[in-house]
């Protein structure tokens, strides 16, 4: 972002829509870094974004799914309940709060706020993917077989009514700053693994 910024090609006009698309990259390399269980470094990637702009649904759920692959889900569910309150009726929201909640293995929580996406949305199949992936999480193989059927089913009648003109809800697709905080996975980085390994959430 500073060299895009000395390139003068960034100004107040358009500021906004790079800082956004820098974000998103940001918070892309978080998640791989996070997959390879590289926590303190995932972290490094969004902190200055995160102190600059804290109620950024993308990047609360980013440090979520961080802490909650850290085995820390206390720490990860402030994290999903921020972004679920910033936002709780955006659909990407819910999908990713509901999935970090599963991640963190809170699945009481997962459902809680599934049980809400569902009021408001009751015909969206991917809170039917949902709703299959915390049954499976909890060993409820049958129910989780019939709500992907159920997601199926309803993800091809949308298909079919995209495809005749109707709307309907988003069908399933392969889809100087201050000083920042200690990165709380840096001093214990080369430990964290092991530890977690028989640490119970």
């Amino acid at each position: 972002m500073k060299q895009i910024d000395s390139s003068g090609l960034v100004n107040d006009a358009n500021r906004e829509g790079v800082t956004t698309v820098d974000t998103v990259l940001a918070v892309r390399r978080a998640d791989r870094l996070r997959e390879k269980r590289d926590y303190a470094d995932a972290w490094d990637q969004i902190s200055q974004y995160l102190n600059d702009n804290p109620d950024d649904t993308g990047l609360l759920m980013c440090a979520g799914r961080i802490y909650a692959s850290a085995g820390r889900s206390k720490e990860a569910m402030e994290y999903f309940d921020k972004a679920y309150q910033q936002d709780s009726s955006n659909i990407d929201v819910l999908r990713g709060v509901i999935s970090g909640a599963i991640l963190a293995h809170r699945y009481s929580e997962a459902q809680e706020y599934l049980d809400k996406a569902m009021e408001a949305d009751p015909k969206n199949p991917w809170f039917f993917y949902l709703k299959a992936q915390i049954a499976q999480a909890r060993g409820l193989n049958g129910q989780a077989v019939d709500a992907l059927l159920q997601a199926r089913e309803l993800n091809q009648q949308q298909l079919r009514g995209s495809a005749g003109g109707q709307e309907g809800p988003t069908p399933l697709t392969p889809g100087a700053p201050p000083a920042l905080p200690p990165n709380p996975f840096r001093h214990s980085q080369a430990v964290l693994p092991a530890q977690l390994r028989g640490a119970a959430l």
